[in-house]
């Protein structure tokens, strides 16, 4: 993402479902959190973050923390295998632009894009913040849901994202309640 010069936020949700966020601009590290903490206080915390999810967004950075070192330095504390100094970013030729609106895919039809909001509203009860990202991950791989036995497998998955048993069957619950049909 740095390479590429990227302009958006990589979300990250650990595998204990704890939230962190990157936040690039022209590919520099503008922003930096983990759970609560932000800036330099953060970097070491991610620094150790095992197993994760991730998803990036592109757009617009929310917030940015001024005392973070360069982007080669954040890099490298976090062991990637290139570093990319200011000089070699400003080497990389600018990103392709985005392919325009009528080029991009239509995305899910409506009838899913509600499922999809009701089940991200849930989760959210149970996962926190990163529940968007993970239902959208979930809605994407499930297609069309076309048969409640598409519907049934996909409140399924996502509940198995719940770690607490008793937890993951409230979810189910009330997520069926609240699906139309």
């Amino acid at each position: 993402l740095s390479k590429e010069r990227r302009v958006g936020t990589l979300f990250i949700t650990t595998a204990d479902n704890k939230s962190a966020s990157i936040s690039l601009l022209g590919g520099e590290i503008v922003g930096v959190s983990f759970r609560v903490l932000r800036g330099r206080d953060a970097l070491l915390l991610i620094k150790n973050i095992g197993p994760s999810r991730y998803n990036f967004h592109d757009g617009k950075v929310p917030d940015t923390d001024p005392d973070l070192p360069p982007t080669h330095e954040i890099l490298a504390m976090f062991g990637t295998p290139e570093p990319v100094s200011p000089q070699q970013a400003q080497q990389q030729p600018p990103p392709p632009p985005p392919p325009p609106p009528a080029a991009r895919p239509a995305g899910p039809g409506p009838e899913v894009r509600k499922i999809q909001q009701i089940l991200e509203k849930e989760l959210v009860e149970f996962l926190g913040p990163m529940a968007k990202v993970i239902c959208r991950e979930h809605v994407d791989k499930a297609g069309a849901l076309a048969s409640p036995a598409e519907l049934r497998r996909l409140v399924d998955a996502l509940a198995g994202e719940i770690s607490d048993r008793n937890k993951a069957e409230a979810f189910r619950r009330a997520a069926w309640d609240k699906l139309p049909g």
